[in-house]
């Protein structure tokens, strides 16, 4: 949801309209980003099945070079990672709709990665230089 949105729910004074805004947080599925060598988490993740959205948010200001772009990679099961789009320049969050395709392989147990790509992405599809990784857990039935 919009602030706008949550804003005129607050003014309406109905806590109802909030839960229709607000997951409950038993809902999301969270993994820590952490480097392959291990360490503190790079980035956070947070899954809502219920709108289908990733937020990924760094842990601690990273370095980011003008010619890279950061991507977020959903790997299922299956080990083949799939691209969930582009991460936002700079330090702050970002908020991804995963395509439907993607969401069930989420709801199933995946894990999220976060690579460093020439500009504008994976030039093959695949990740080049992968920073983190984490694993989701599986969403309840």
């Amino acid at each position: 949801p919009c602030p706008q949105a949550i804003q005129a729910a607050g003014r309406a004074g109905d806590p109802a309209a909030y839960s229709a805004l607000v997951p409950s947080l038993d809902d999301l599925l969270t993994a820590a980003v952490s480097p392959p060598e291990g360490g503190e988490a790079l980035y956070v993740a947070v899954y809502d099945p219920g709108r289908g959205q990733v937020v990924v948010a760094p842990s601690r200001v990273l370095p980011e070079a003008d010619d890279r772009s950061r991507q977020l990679w959903l790997i299922p099961a299956d080990g083949r990672p799939r691209s969930a789009g582009l991460l936002q320049r700079g330090s702050g969050a970002s908020a991804i709709a995963l395509p439907a395709n993607l969401r069930q392989l989420a709801a199933e147990g995946a894990s999220i990665a976060v690579s460093s790509e020439p500009l504008g992405g994976s030039p093959d599809g695949q990740p080049t230089t992968v920073l983190g990784a984490g694993a989701l857990p599986q969403a309840a039935e």
